[in-house]
Parts: C-alpha cells; sequence; structure tokens
C-alpha cells in the first residue's frame, strides 16, 4: 500500500477526481444492483474509500474522532445496514467525499467486518487484490475477514490461505485459520495442520497453542512437545508451563521432567521455577539448576535469590 502526502495546491482537484471516481462506482451499483456477479455495496464502499485514500497519507489516527467525524462514520455503517437503497446511495456518496483520512482508515475496518459476515470469501478476495501491501500490520483486516469465514466454512478458508501468493500473508491467514478452529475442535485444527507446508506450520503452531491450552493445556503441552525439534520457539515452554502451573504444579514438573534439554525446557522451567519461587525458593533453586543455558540459569538464579 503506497503513502503519499498530499500538498495543499492538489487538494481541490483531486478532490473533485475522487467524488467523480466515487459516482462512477456507485453508478456501477445502481446499474448492476440484481447481477449476483457485481460487486455490491461493500465492494462499491471499498472501492470508493481506496480511490479516495490514494490522495492522502494514511496513518492509525493520532487523536479521537470528534463528534462530527463519529456522526459521518455512523451515517456511513448506517447506510450499509440500511433497507432503504435510495438512502444508502445518497449517504455512500456523500459521506466517503468528505471522509478525511482519519475517518477512512477508523472506517475501513469496520466495513470489512460488516462484509466479511454476509459474503467473506468476496470480501477477503476483494481485500487481496485491492489493499494487499508487504506493510504486515495490512495484514490484520484481512485476518479478521478470514477469521469470520473459517467459523462458516473451514476447509474454504483455509484453502484461500494456501493459495495466497505471498508467503507471508499465506502463512499467517494459515494461522489465523487453524487458531480460529482450535478453539472449538483442536483435533480438527491439528489434522489440519498436518496437511499444509512446514513453513506455514511454524507460523500456525502458535494459534493452536494458544487456544488450546485454555481447555486442555495438558493435551496441549503434550503435542508441543513433540512437534519436530527446530519448529517451535522456545518461548512456547514459558506459554504452557505459565498456564499450567496455576492449575496444577504437580503435573507440571512431570512434564518438565520429561522434556529433552533444549531451548523449549529452558524457558518452561524459568517460568516454572519462577512461579514457585515465593512458595518455596529451594525448590525453584533446583529448577533452575537444570537449566542448560548458562546465562538463562543465572540470571534467573539471581533473580529468585533477590526476592
Amino acid at each position: 500500500m503506497k503513502i503519499y502526502r498530499l500538498n495543499a495546491q492538489y487538494k481541490w482537484p483531486l478532490f473533485c477526481i475522487g467524488s467523480l471516481v466515487i459516482g462512477s462506482a456507485i453508478g456501477y451499483f445502481i446499474g448492476n444492483r440484481s447481477d449476483p456477479s457485481a460487486l455490491g455495496e461493500r465492494g462499491v464502499l471499498s472501492s470508493g474509500i481506496q480511490n479516495h485514500r490514494r490522495g492522502a497519507q494514511l496513518e492509525r489516527p493520532a487523536a479521537s474522532p470528534t463528534k462530527k467525524e463519529r456522526q459521518n462514520e455512523m451515517t456511513l455503517l448506517d447506510a450499509l445496514h440500511g433497507s432503504n437503497d435510495n438512502r444508502r446511495e445518497r449517504n455512500l456518496y456523500a459521506v466517503i467525499a468528505e471522509m478525511s483520512p482519519d475517518e477512512i482508515y477508523r472506517v475501513e475496518q469496520q466495513v470489512f467486518s460488516i462484509w466479511a459476515e454476509s459474503d467473506p470469501r468476496a470480501a477477503a478476495e476483494y481485500w487481496v487484490n485491492s489493499y494487499a501491501s508487504d506493510d504486515p500490520n495490512s495484514l490484520n483486516t484481512l485476518s479478521s475477514i478470514v477469521s469470520k469465514w473459517a467459523e462458516i466454512d473451514t476447509q474454504e478458508a483455509l484453502a484461500f490461505a494456501q493459495q495466497l501468493k505471498n508467503e507471508q500473508f499465506r502463512d499467517r491467514i494459515s494461522g489465523t485459520v487453524l487458531g480460529k478452529v482450535a478453539e472449538s475442535d483442536p483435533q480438527l485444527a491439528i489434522t489440519l495442520f498436518q496437511q499444509i507446508p512446514p513453513s506455514s506450520q511454524r507460523v500456525s503452531y502458535d494459534p493452536i497453542r494458544a487456544n488450546w491450552q485454555k481447555t486442555d493445556v495438558a493435551a496441549t503441552a503434550a503435542w508441543i512437545s513433540q512437534l519436530p525439534e527446530g519448529m517451535v520457539g522456545g518461548n512456547q515452554g514459558g506459554h504452557i508451563a505459565g498456564a499450567w502451573v496455576r492449575e496444577d504444579p504437580i503435573a507440571t514438573a512431570d512434564w518438565l521432567n520429561h522434556l529433552p534439554a533444549g531451548d523449549l525446557r529452558d524457558d518452561a522451567v524459568r517460568v516454572f521455577a519462577t512461579s514457585v519461587s515465593s512458595q518455596d525458593p529451594e525448590v525453584a533453586a533446583k529448577w533452575v539448576n537444570t537449566i542448560t543455558d548458562a546465562e538463562l540459569r543465572d540470571d534467573i538464579n539471581r533473580m529468585i535469590t533477590r526476592k
């Protein structure tokens, strides 16, 4: 997504051009309302926003919206939900044409969110074709769209993610799908996890872990432990130990005893020892001494001693 600063002398000409483009888009919508292949009002709105935003720098608004800006945003969103076609068309034209860059930033997230509720495939494909950029932050909108899609049709959402040409997009969005599935069916998430390429697996295991451990941390720990060495980041051990030690410290300690030496175990022991140090510093110190990373071991020992 390229970003431009708008010089003052060009504001009015670009505003006029933008208004004409938006008017044409809405005219297209009016003429093709009965055509199921047409963009629909969400697509028209997104197209209008995209054309208008090209002449201004878009970045996260620094200030809260004014009362007028909030009213404009609410009018725009109401137009999407409205049942009166004429009112919706008037509102889309009038409000988009007057939107400031800050308003565009705030409202486009909501536009795609509304669109995804009724047609996530169309919203996702439109975003990829029109909005995709190399900025990792720009993936947040697509991730939100596909998350809703996964609730409706997991297989289609994952297939869409896997066909994305940008490797970063593909891996991140695959993780979004599997993380959503893991909330309700972790076994299905694991099955799907095994069907995607290793590059996507390296990103996708963390969303599965994060959601699965909320309901069954023991099963999550067992699964993470058997993943290939080098795939799992060391901090995964700490995430699991932190959740499990509050629930069952004895079971957590047993899990640690069966983990092979390495980053995963070191980080898990770090969190476990820190958690139990206030109740039993001697036991915590014994665990810390099993950490293989000498620098980490010394740091944790100093921290426990200061308590």
